[in-house]
């Protein structure tokens, strides 16, 4: 209960109490009586709370070969969380930013070991909280897209047209001769996902739909919110959840191609 209230106060302070409880009590209202999502005491708190130690023993321990990472600040994180995944031999790193807060951005990070092209990424996002933390991709000469996004709160109009946008974007890819891979925060239960990705040849790699957030609640009280999609031409090796610290558990997944 202790780590609920220090999250829920820190996702306040990061986007201001105001327009914090209005997204969340009532969206329609969101940039109208939730005030200024811009706060100049912002940066200071997420530099006084930064802390990347735990994920980064969680991704040199597992050690993947590619990496998708939500909910990224690059103004705060990247020179610390770049110099991590280079050591580790991290060759190729891009962001997708969110659209709220021009000086600490909600972002995606997708990386992997290999040298590779940057996938241009688009999902429509809003400057208001729970309205997106940004899409990239990575395009790999072996005819593989990688692509990791952070959808709004979920079963919204705007969920629906960034999971449309998504749904597109795979589309274009696969008609490249690209086979992908989607995987991100997605704020839904596959139950209103799978629908569009099985139409594209995706499946989900989870087969139980596993609790994934929050953490910090009984494994009763949780979601499974996060996700991982691949071709349904390949075989799942392995899949679990793995808690670290933060409110949401970290996705594992080896395939076989």
């Amino acid at each position: 209960m202790n780590r609920l209230v220090t999250n829920m106060r820190g996702i306040a302070a990061y986007h201001s109490w105001s327009s914090f409880l209005v997204a969340l009590l009532c969206p329609p209202l969101r940039g109208r009586w939730g005030g200024s999502s811009y706060s100049s005491k912002r940066i200071e708190y997420l530099q006084r709370h930064e802390d990347l130690d735990a994920t980064i023993r969680l991704v040199s321990e597992a050690n993947p070969d590619i990496l998708i990472l939500n909910e990224v600040v690059p103004e705060i994180h990247r020179s610390r969380l770049d110099g991590a995944l280079k050591e580790m031999g991290f060759a190729t790193i891009t962001y997708g930013l969110g659209d709220k807060y021009p000086d600490a951005h909600v972002s995606t990070l997708v990386a992997t070991k290999e040298k590779t092209d940057v996938l241009p990424a688009k999902m429509p996002q809003l400057p208001y909280p729970g309205c997106g933390g940004g899409i990239a991709g990575l395009r790999f000469k072996s005819r593989v897209s990688i692509i990791g996004a952070h959808l709004a709160l979920g079963g919204g109009d705007l969920w629906h047209q960034q999971l449309a946008a998504i749904a597109a974007l795979v589309r274009d890819e696969e008609a490249l001769g690209n086979r992908v891979v989607f995987a991100g925060d997605c704020n839904e239960t596959e139950k209103l996902m799978t629908p569009s990705f099985s139409k594209l040849g995706l499946v989900s790699v989870d087969e139980h739909k596993s609790p994934t957030c929050p953490t910090s609640l009984p494994r009763i009280f949780q979601k499974s919110i996060d996700h991982i999609y691949i071709s349904n031409t390949w075989r799942i090796k392995d899949f679990r959840t793995i808690p670290f610290g933060s409110d949401h558990s970290a996705l594992y997944t080896e395939i076989s191609i």
